[in-house]
């Protein structure tokens, strides 16, 4: 399995989706901004961004059939116009999603943020250091964080993505909670027969059959020990893990 090459999306590109989130209807209550590097601020389901619906954009291209078209937001005309510019740690190669009123940004330095309607902050995650290229034997990405698109699932309130973490090479499964970017739970998707520095998840998470599902394939240059592997974890984070070989053509179950 060929990993495509991409160019990074700039800080800009977040303002785009930003844009589109504020364009529907009027602006709801948000919660309080915090600055840059300091502690999330405190929130719940039920006070937290507006109530899911036509402005949300949960997952890459929107839907979980990857439809990338919605026929409730309002018609775009024109050229794009940057309308705020906003300061990330490092490069985005993930789409941003929309969660009822927050946009969410992951960068490449394993930080993932939430914006409100007005562009302002309103929490903040690290989640741990990325890795650098040395680490590898090839690759076009450096470091390597959070590079698969997350995805939004509403019976949780999660954001789950998966972030590659340096020195001992791994990618770690998150559970975040929308509202305040707290950790609910987090899970090792490195499972047996591979070399974890030279697979690559750079394939948008997708939900289906109460699992988040997670893509792998190889570093640009097809380097080292690598399979293309389907990976589905339950939801609440349990064991029971369901894995996909391409070469074996089948569906098989381990505990993680």
């Amino acid at each position: 399995m060929r990993s495509r090459h991409t160019t990074p999306a700039a800080a800009a590109a977040a303002i785009v989706v930003l844009a589109l989130s504020a364009c529907t209807g009027a602006d709801p209550t948000s919660p309080a901004a915090t600055a840059p590097g300091s502690a999330p601020a405190a929130a719940t389901p039920a006070s937290w961004g507006a109530a899911a619906g036509a402005a949300d954009w949960p997952a890459y291209h929107g839907t979980m059939s990857r439809a990338g078209v919605s026929t409730t937001m309002p018609a775009a005309s024109g050229p794009p116009q940057r309308i705020q510019s906003l300061k990330l740690d490092g490069e985005v190669y993930a789409s941003p999603i929309v969660v009822r009123g927050l946009t969410i940004v992951a960068t490449e330095q394993d930080t993932v943020y939430a914006f409100d309607r007005s562009y302002r902050q309103v929490w903040k995650r690290s989640l741990g250091s990325p890795s650098p290229a040395e680490e590898r034997q090839c690759g076009n990405i450096n470091p390597l964080g959070i590079t698969g698109t997350p995805v939004y699932d509403a019976t949780t309130n999660h954001v789950f993505l998966v972030a590659e973490h340096g020195g001992s090479v791994r990618h770690e499964l998150y559970a975040l909670d929308a509202a305040s970017g707290r950790v609910a739970w987090s899970k090792s998707v490195d499972l047996p027969g591979v070399s974890a520095r030279d697979m690559q998840q750079r394939g948008a998470l997708a939900i289906a059959d109460n699992r988040v599902w997670v893509s792998y394939g190889a570093q640009a240059g097809d380097c080292g020990n690598y399979k293309g592997r389907v990976v589905g974890v339950p939801l609440n984070g349990g064991n029971d893990v369901i894995f996909y070989i391409r070469h074996s053509g089948r569906l098989d179950t381990r505990p993680a």
